[in-house]
This record gives C-alpha cells, structure tokens and sequence, in this order.
C-alpha cells in the first residue's frame, strides 16, 4: 500500500504521459542523455514473466525521471525478434546506455552487442550486463566476466527508498496503472533464525 501510495504520488499531473521512442529521441537531440534497462522474460509458463524495456533521463538534481515503459507481451511477446525492436525502439531514443540482466537474458544481450552493435566498452550505445548476486557491497564491476554485480537486496531497497523520497519519478498515474501491479506485488519475508530479510513477489515483477 505505501508503495502504491509512492508510484501515485510520483506520477504527478505535471509529468509526461509515456513517451514513444521518436519522442524520447528529440529530448535526447537537445543534449539530454537517454538510459535504458532491460529485463528480458521468457513470457511462458502459469505466471509467465515478459520482457520489460523501461527508458528515462537524470535532470540536473540528479533525479531519474521514467520516460518510457514496454512490456513485450501479445505479439511482441516472441523471442526471435525482440533484439531488433529493442534495438530500433533504443536507437529511436537515442539511449546511450543499457542495462541489462544476464541469466536468461545472456542470449539476448548477446544478440544485441554482435547484431545490433551494442558493444560492451562503448562510450556511446554501450550495453552493460547486471546479475544478482549477494555480496556485502551494493554495486561491483568484475573485469573477469566483464558484468556489473547487485546485491539483489540492497538495490531493491535502494530502488523503494528512490521512489518513497521522490528521487525516481514516474509518468503520469493514468499511464502508470497497467504497470503498478509489478510494484505493489513485492513482499518482504523476515527469517528469524538467520536475522534476514528477503524480497519476494507473488506476481510477475518484471518492470520494477
């Protein structure tokens, strides 16, 4: 309910409904960065998660506005192409940086930096590779792997803590209600033996 509360808030009137890539893209003509992240899914099974392409742009207080949220399902929901209309949608945009989760997305990230020239040490159009780990620090690049690794913990209550402070904003709350679910789904577990806390969900949370 309070993160409910927290997405409604941040997507206030005031913010943009949710932005086409060519529209995101004069934004970025005017010199204002464009990131990306990418949660690939394999959109099968009971409670079948899908591919997310989120897009926004940091203003000057350091603040993350969401320009730009796709989920991948019906048509778009295929596998095969999806690279490609990742590519075009962030070509259109003129994203400059992706993130993107490795695991199952491996192939697909794969695809994006030999086929679509999304390379890994790029200055511009760079694809940078996340996997969840748990480790004491929040945030570590591994020259090995060449992949960013996230305590899976700490980002998540990094992430809620951005939206409850207003550091994240969203579009607008008419907009943002096809993808609040995958927000409000989050749940924690305390494990009194061990001290812990654990995120889990009961639905797909594939945007957050």
């Amino acid at each position: 309910l309070i993160l409910t509360e927290s997405i409604m808030q941040r997507s206030s009137e005031e913010n943009r409904m949710n932005l086409t890539p060519l529209q995101l893209g004069i934004i970025a003509r005017s010199g204002t960065p464009v990131f990306a992240g990418i949660d690939h899914g394999s959109a099968e099974g009971n409670s079948p998660s899908f591919t997310i392409l989120v897009m926004g742009t940091v203003d000057h207080q350091g603040m993350l506005q969401i320009q730009h949220i796709t989920k991948f399902t019906g048509k778009l929901a295929s596998l095969a192409p999806q690279p490609a209309i990742l590519n075009q949608m962030m070509r259109d945009a003129g994203v400059t940086l992706v993130f993107a989760d490795w695991g199952f997305g491996a192939h697909q990230n794969a695809r994006l930096t030999d086929e679509f020239g999304w390379p890994r040490n790029s200055a511009r159009h760079m694809l940078a590779e996340v996997m969840y780990v748990s480790q004491r620090q929040l945030a570590i690049y591994d020259p090995v792997s060449g992949r960013y690794k996230v305590d899976r913990n700490q980002s998540m209550i990094a992430c809620i803590d951005d939206i409850k402070m207003g550091r994240l904003k969203f579009f607008k709350a008419e907009a943002m209600k096809p993808f609040v679910n995958d927000f409000t789904t989050i749940y924690t577990e305390y494990n009194d033996k061990y001290g812990t806390t654990k995120f889990d969900h009961k639905d797909p949370d594939d945007v957050f």
